[in-house]
């Protein structure tokens, strides 16, 4: 009888806790589904002011008259016939007014990847290792479509705040995060965290305000590892550079960098430098200015050498202002001007350097190859740096900096 008065309760015991833990999670999920809404109504509203002051896309076109050259098949000494002055260009249209002339000539070969004959000119420039544009992608128009606000913020949300560069110009220089950790060096930019959606209005504010570049501009920034294979939406959605096999982009899966994605507010500089890798450079919104100069250049553009610098490879010139072009002797600069447009991408080969304008808020992303095979430009910069640029000096240089991080 005892017996059957314990089980009995035990048995109420166990309903009865049963019921509080039915209830508890009924409170939960109500306050969390709460929670979930609110967070919702949040962001659909953050997209409603979004959508406000963004500009009519007729507001923020390039409004330039461009001329196109005629494609033609890659002949020895491409491209020393497009060079110009880069002094000429600058003072043709200062870097720091990012709406273009009136009138635009294009001199970079445009092939349509989408036609056979044009894909296979394109490949051999690819292979030669100098400049061309492609364009007519149909995954990464895909990309281009794909990515409207709404899916970028919602991609974003569950992430929370944000790596975004914050520059009192519009001005920016890269350094590596290294730099905190260096005595007395002081960052060119700040370091700021911030959500996906505020930035996209401060991008569009300057669109629609025409924001001077004396005003303080936001680049944010994101990308994928290498060998993502789509876990990120940024990999997934650019199957092209997080691939497992090589294609006409990446031709090294091996030595593929990732992904690397800049968010631009316009009239946003990035300082010229090179890249050691066979770089793509995909325009997904909006449009660039890219300033490109051959390895031979580097010389003359004042890059950092020290290769324990925040800054190393990248110029410490500013090319807007005019005094300072013409006191290193930048007429005698060649360079290469060009805008890159949404859906086109621009091959920059290994070691050129290259100097950016963003013209209107955009999106670009781009991935890298790994060095050319047969080391075009390496000697040029070898020269320039002081360093070994060949790609196992490079393995060394690499393996000479992990060593020294890791002490």
């Amino acid at each position: 009888m005892r017996q059957n008065r314990f089980s009995f309760a035990a048995m109420m015991t166990t309903t009865i806790i049963g019921v509080f833990m039915i209830y508890m999670m009924f409170q939960y999920n109500s306050k969390y589904n709460s929670y979930r809404i609110e967070q919702r109504n949040a962001l659909e509203n953050q997209l409603k002011a979004i959508l406000q002051s963004k500009p009519h896309r007729e507001e923020i076109s390039i409004h330039s008259t461009i001329t196109w050259p005629t494609i033609k098949q890659y002949e020895p000494g491409y491209p020393k016939q497009l060079y110009q002055p880069l002094l000429s260009l600058i003072e043709a249209w200062n870097p720091d007014n990012p709406d273009p002339p009136a009138i635009f000539h294009e001199t970079l070969p445009h092939f349509n990847y989408s036609n056979p004959v044009e894909r296979a000119m394109a490949a051999s420039y690819r292979d030669a290792e100098v400049p061309f544009k492609i364009y007519n992608i149909p995954e990464f128009m895909k990309t281009s479509s794909l990515w409207t606000d709404e899916y970028l913020v919602n991609a974003f949300h569950e992430h929370g705040e944000q790596h975004v560069e914050k520059s009192k110009n519009n001005h920016f220089m890269f350094w590596a995060m290294r730099g905190r950790n260096v005595k007395d060096y002081i960052p060119p930019t700040e370091v700021v965290k911030l959500k996906f959606e505020s930035w996209l209005q401060e991008a569009y504010a300057a669109d629609q305000n025409k924001a001077p570049n004396t005003t303080s501009h936001l680049y944010f920034m994101t990308g994928s590892p290498p060998r993502d294979y789509g876990n990120t939406f940024v990999a997934r959605d650019l199957p092209l550079f997080s691939t497992r096999s090589n294609n006409f982009f990446i031709t090294n899966v091996g030595a593929n960098k990732g992904i690397q994605c800049r968010f631009s507010m316009r009239g946003i500089i990035a300082e010229s430098h090179y890249d050691s890798g066979k770089n793509m450079v995909l325009m997904i919104k909006g449009a660039k200015r890219y300033i490109i100069t051959p390895p031979h250049t580097c010389k003359k553009l004042a890059l950092i050498t020290d290769v324990n610098h925040p800054s190393f490879r990248h110029s410490v010139i500013d090319w807007s202002d005019l005094d300072q072009a013409r006191a290193h002797d930048f007429a005698n600069v060649d360079a290469i001007d060009t805008i890159v447009r949404e859906g086109e991408v621009l091959f920059i080969p290994s070691f050129w350097m290259h100097y950016i304008v963003s013209l209107q808020y955009a999106i670009q992303c781009n991935s890298r190859s790994g060095p050319p095979s047969e080391n075009q430009g390496a000697d040029e910069i070898s020269e320039c740096m002081g360093l070994d640029m060949s790609a196992m000096g490079m393995k060394k240089m690499k393996a000479k900096k992990r060593l020294e991080m890791s002490k």
